[in-house]
C-alpha cells in the first residue's frame, strides 16, 4: 500500500516552513543561513511533536501510542543476554511467546535482581531453561554513539524462543531520504503547527 497523498514529509515541510519565515518555498534558493534556520526548526518542531511538553495542570506530556511499536526478538540456547534495537527507549509490559507455546508471559523485573540470581545459580553450576524474568540492562557510552540496552534473562534460554515485546521507540531525524514522521497522515496538520510554533519563537 502506498503512502497517503496527504501524509506530510521532509520535503513539505521544508516549504512550509521556508515560507512562514519569509524564504520562499524553493529550498534551492536558500543560502546556508536560511537552510540551517529551515533545518533546525524542522527537527526540534519534530522533536517537539513527539514529544509535546505537559499541558496546563498536568505533570507530564501525552505519550503517543504511535511510539510503541511491537517487536519480536529471537533467544539462542544458551544466550541470556541481547543487544536492543537502537532506537529502544524502554520496554512496555512483559514479553510474551508464540502463541502455540503455551507458557506464562516472561516478567520485567529490575536489573540487580537478574544479576543477584544469575550470582547465585552460576556458583552452583549454571541454570537454563524456559525464561521467566527479564531486565533491561543501561549501557556505557563514552559519547560516540547514543545510549544503548540489552535484556537480560533469568534463566538463560535453552532454546530458541520467538518473543513478542512493545517498546518506547526513539526516531530519527526527518530528511531527504528518510522523509516520513511518525503519526502519518492522521497528525500531518499537529507537525505542521508544532513546526510553526518553533519557527515563530525563535526567528519572530
Amino acid at each position: 500500500m502506498g503512502e497517503s497523498t496527504l501524509s506530510v514529509d521532509y520535503g513539505a515541510l521544508v516549504k512550509v516552513i521556508g515560507n512562514f519565515v519569509g524564504y520562499g518555498r524553493d529550498s534551492t534558493k536558500f543560502d546556508s543561513k536560511q537552510s540551517d534556520d529551515v533545518e533546525e526548526i524542522l527537527q526540534s518542531g519534530y522533536r517537539q511533536f513527539l514529544y509535546p511538553p505537559p499541558l496546563p495542570g498536568s505533570d507530564r506530556g501525552h505519550e503517543w501510542t504511535f511510539l510503541k511499536p511491537v517487536r519480536t526478538l529471537s533467544t539462542v540456547a544458551d544466550t541470556g543476554d541481547y543487544d536492543l534495537p537502537d532506537d529502544f527507549g524502554g520496554i512496555e509490559g512483559p514479553l510474551t511467546f508464540e502463541p502455540d507455546e503455551a507458557f506464562h508471559s516472561i516478567r520485567i523485573v529490575g536489573e540487580a535482581w537478574i544479576r543477584e540470581k544469575r550470582e547465585t545459580t552460576y556458583a552452583t553450576g549454571g541454570y537454563t531453561g524456559r525464561p521467566t524474568h527479564a531486565a533491561v540492562q543501561v549501557q556505557r557510552t563514552d559519547g560516540s554513539v547514543g545510549q544503548r540496552y540489552k535484556i537480560l534473562f533469568w534463566p538463560e534460554p535453552d532454546s530458541a524462543y520467538d518473543l513478542t515485546y512493545k517498546y518506547l521507540a526513539l526516531p530519527g531525524k526527518l530528511t531527504s531520504t528518510l522523509p516520513y514522521p511518525y503519526g502519518g497522515m492522521a497528525h500531518a496538520e499537529t507537525l505542521i503547527e508544532s513546526c510553526l510554533s518553533v519557527a515563530e519563537s525563535r526567528l519572530d
